[in-house]
């Protein structure tokens, strides 16, 4: 007897044809976008702010739309890149600022380690942010249950430990006095406006 290879193509065609169907009533979800030609000098750090929170809103109902995250973007990164916003962030791996703030790729400038501490290579990095990929926002990004920084108040609350936190400590003070010298006008190009 001739096997017919018909028959069992048939149901297979026919749950295609039904999820062709179903995807022309759903809505299109496509991304939003701040646009190809629009490049971040022509924001102002609370329009990137209201974007980053609707996609943050997006992430934390359950409805990312996961925007350039294709081949054909990484692609297009390799001339160059335009990102919207310079997030220091803690290295946990729970936190990625892409995923939070539902982006896609070269979106966002990402400065990771454990405690999101702003130290000399961390304020390096960002002052390349600002000065040279032109971000209008920064933004220092914590997380709840944070291990590096429970270690390190721990280790403040012990009067005795000279290691990491009194280094920590001393970049704290560093940052506090750029902090004023950007407010003051004496340092910088307004690299303390875009600080969030």
């Amino acid at each position: 007897m001739k096997r017919s290879y018909r028959t069992p193509l048939l149901p297979l065609l026919a749950l295609l044809l039904l999820l062709q169907v179903a995807s022309c009533n759903s809505p299109a979800t496509k991304a939003p976008t701040l646009g190809e030609d629009q490049h971040t000098e022509n924001l102002d750090k609370s329009q990137v702010l209201s974007f980053l929170l609707e996609g943050n809103k997006r992430f934390s109902e359950d409805h990312p739309i996961h925007p350039d995250q294709t081949l054909e973007k990484l692609r297009a990164l390799s001339q160059g890149q335009h990102p919207i916003a310079a997030i220091v962030s803690c290295s946990d791996s729970r936190v990625p600022p892409e995923l939070l703030f539902d982006q896609g790729l070269g979106d966002l400038f990402v400065i990771r380690n454990a405690g999101n501490i702003v130290s000399d290579y961390e304020i390096g990095s960002v002052e390349y942010a600002i000065e040279h990929l032109e971000v209008p926002l920064v933004i220092v990004l914590g997380h709840t249950q944070c291990g590096a920084i429970g270690a390190y108040v721990a280790r403040v609350q012990d009067s005795t430990a000279h290691n990491a936190t009194h280094t920590h400590a001393t970049h704290s003070m560093y940052i506090e006095k750029n902090y004023r010298l950007h407010r003051s006008g004496r340092r910088g190009k307004g690299t303390s406006e875009k600080c969030t």
